[in-house]
């Protein structure tokens, strides 16, 4: 009697018992199917939280790469004022005492204005010489700037109070109309690029030029006297079924040994 009575009474436990285990099975697989529901979600969520690092990465590399840039194009003109003040205090113009550039100026019957080299500058990527005198003023932009040989070395790209800015011939953004010395169509023109040499672009197929040949300004270059010198080819690039060969050219002249030039005036 007692044992069905305490049978009677845990039957309700037990029952209670299973459901409570049926329950949380059920609980369990809920999550699990959830957890598994939403790992697409998880994925895409993880795809657009990288790709937006990165893209925050790369404009802040851009931002912060132009401000870097800009801060020291700033500094390298502050330092060619100073060593332009310097210059003024310590040692007198070329143009006060040189009589290269005259020479030369009567050679190529147009006025040269003489400089002295401050410093230069490729920090940047840019190649860019900076240089001084008390005739530089604003009518001087774009004008070429030379050796005391006669050699191109750029042009005038920025103007100073009795400084100047020149972008070298080897500057990636240089472009020069060119020639090869004493041959007929060869026009070209001549870039500047990373390394030692120039690129000669846009020469004719059927042009005559081979390594050791002159290059120079041609009557295409404006505000530019044709014939001044440039370099020597290096290498000729020839390929078939294309309009035009290309060549490497060895400039005539580096401006680290440079230093005075001579601006060529209108």
């Amino acid at each position: 009697m007692r044992f069905s009575r305490l049978k009677q009474k845990q039957t309700p436990l037990i029952i209670v018992a299973l459901i409570a285990v049926f329950g949380l099975i059920n609980i369990i697989s809920g999550q699990r199917i959830a957890h598994t529901a939403s790992r697409p979600f998880f994925s895409v969520g993880g795809f657009f939280y990288v790709a937006q690092q990165r893209v925050r990465l790369v404009w802040t590399g851009i931002t912060h790469g132009t401000e870097l840039q800009r801060t020291v194009i700033e500094q390298e003109e502050h330092i060619a004022q100073l060593q332009h003040a310097l210059a003024r205090a310590g040692y007198p113009l070329p143009e006060e005492q040189d009589a290269t550039f005259s020479r030369l100026s009567e050679e190529l019957g147009v006025p040269i204005i003489s400089a002295i080299v401050v410093s230069m500058s490729t920090n940047t990527g840019a190649h860019i010489l900076f240089i001084s005198s008390s005739a530089i003023n604003d009518e001087l932009l774009q004008q070429p700037v030379v050796t005391p040989q006669g050699v191109l070395l750029g042009k005038i790209i920025h103007v100073y109070q009795h400084r100047a800015a020149v972008q070298l011939i080897t500057d990636p953004n240089s472009v020069i109309a060119a020639t090869v010395a004493g041959k007929k169509d060869t026009e070209s023109v001549v870039r500047g690029r990373l390394g030692a040499t120039l690129a000669m672009e846009l020469i004719p197929q059927d042009a005559e030029i081979e390594s050791g040949d002159t290059v120079a300004t041609s009557l295409l270059e404006e505000q530019t006297p044709p014939g001044l010198a440039i370099g020597a080819v290096d290498r000729v690039d020839h390929r078939e079924g294309q309009l035009f060969k290309q060549a490497s050219v060895i400039p005539s002249a580096s401006p680290l040994y440079v230093t005075s030039v001579g601006i060529i005036a209108r």
